[in-house]
């Protein structure tokens, strides 16, 4: 009996170190940046069911106003995942000083600039296609009409081009950025049709988000922890879960330990010597 009680002693005086130890410090800053990620992953399931639906109904099959009351269910998942998705990127950027470039960068500026024109437009155009191929069943995709949003863009660019012409002294180094972000993005949207297939886009965007994070996970494990030090916290919050179950839950040890075993056989050891 004693030696239960010096058990659950022990580990209410471990989980007091751990929650006053550095590690702590470090592994509470990344929960916040990972919840801001899977936020933005909810989102894009959400997304990707309420088009998948829609798709899977053939046209005759829905009235007018059924399809459009779909459509606007899509229509809401997609603002979601766009504001989650930029809220991540943004929460990475200031709050862990992140600022690696994301893969397929066009995307993410796709995306941002799209938010940026659903705040000052309350409408996103969605239209339901179909396309038939010899001898394939019909294939249904959500198509965007880019005429709004694409004059959104020239407009914003247009403004900056021309404090460019007429104050250039007065043009900063993130407004130059933009104008070439917002060039780079009105050639993106020069090569679509009028109305294009809005999935592949949205696919290519979560995917490219979806390597942002681990790629921000790698440099955590890299660069913020040792070995040591991650594997002795993450026994003593496992010693700590088995007496105190809610102080720490089960999924958090286990993503602990997911970490653990990443950093010892995917990031090599820190020797300290400097390359020749």
């Amino acid at each position: 009996m004693m030696e239960k009680y010096q058990a659950i002693f022990d580990a209410n005086k471990v989980r007091t170190q751990l929650e006053e130890s550095d590690a702590m410090v470090t592994w509470k800053k990344f929960q916040q940046g990972r919840s801001s990620y899977l936020i933005f992953l909810d989102n894009s399931k959400t997304v990707r069911q309420s088009i998948r639906k829609l798709n899977s109904i053939p046209m005759g099959h829905l009235d007018n106003d059924q399809r459009w009351r779909l459509q606007r269910t899509i229509v809401k998942d997609l603002h979601n995942i766009i504001s989650s998705g930029q809220n991540f990127l943004d929460h990475l950027k200031h709050s862990h000083n992140f600022n690696e470039s994301v893969h397929d960068k066009e995307y993410s500026i796709f995306f941002r600039e799209l938010r940026n024109y659903l705040v000052h437009n309350d409408a996103f155009s969605l239209v339901t296609r179909n396309e038939y191929g010899n001898g394939h069943a019909p294939k249904f995709y959500q198509a965007m009409d880019k005429t709004g949003f694409k004059s959104f863009v020239n407009n914003k660019a247009t403004k900056i081009y021309d404090k460019v012409q007429t104050e250039p002294t007065k043009v900063s180094k993130r407004e130059g950025e933009l104008l070439s972000e917002l060039f780079t993005l009105l050639n993106f949207l020069d090569e679509k049709e009028t109305l294009f297939d809005f999935e592949p886009i949205l696919e290519k965007y979560i995917l490219s988000l979806n390597a942002y994070y681990s790629k921000w996970v790698l440099s955590v494990l890299k660069k913020k922890v040792k070995l040591s030090e991650i594997t002795k916290f993450t026994e003593d919050m496992e010693t700590v879960h088995k007496h105190f179950p809610n102080s720490y839950s089960k999924s958090r040890v286990r993503y602990l330990k997911l970490a653990v075993a990443k950093k010892r056989t995917r990031i090599p050891p820190d020797t300290g010597k400097k390359k020749s």
